[in-house]
């Protein structure tokens, strides 16, 4: 009786640990993978955000822009919804002690290079969400429109 037991207890457990798979971390988000994968690449002005559901570290609000510029790709809304993620992919976990305040969310008016990456129902996400979103500094800008032209030799 034991070793039968045994027996069906050992094909048990082999069965159900043969199929466990590990969360693995992606490896972290590269600019030039960004500038070749994204569909567009624009420069906008952040207005706010909005949110039907909790806010955490891997559903975050819908943000709405306004579009400034197109660096690459085709023509995108004026008004631009962006599903903000505020992890890039790499983490399998929020950050210790994480938590969403509105001092997260950039301030009205910045502006901001999104690398959009695909549309669902209307609203942008951004490559490898927190990623896509850069600050539109003047050197940021330079270094993508380098990169879009280097792209494109």
């Amino acid at each position: 009786m034991k070793k039968g037991l045994l027996l069906i207890l050992s094909v048990v457990n082999f069965l159900l640990f043969q199929f466990v798979v590990e969360a693995k971390p992606m490896v972290a988000p590269d600019v030039k993978e960004a500038v070749v994968h994204s569909t567009s690449i624009v420069i906008a002005k952040y207005k706010h955000y909005s949110s039907n559901n909790t806010i955490d570290y891997f559903n975050g609000p819908i943000a709405t822009y306004s579009l400034e510029e197109i660096l690459k790709g085709a023509a995108v809304n004026k008004t631009l919804k962006v599903k903000y993620r505020f992890e890039d992919g790499s983490a399998c976990l929020p950050e210790d002690g994480w938590q969403f305040h509105d001092l997260i969310m950039p301030k009205k008016g910045s502006s901001w290079i999104l690398f959009v990456d695909s549309k669902t129902d209307g609203i942008f996400n951004t490559y490898r969400g927190n990623y896509g979103r850069w600050e539109a500094t003047p050197e940021n800008i330079r270094i993508i429109k380098d990169l879009i032209i280097d792209n494109y030799k």
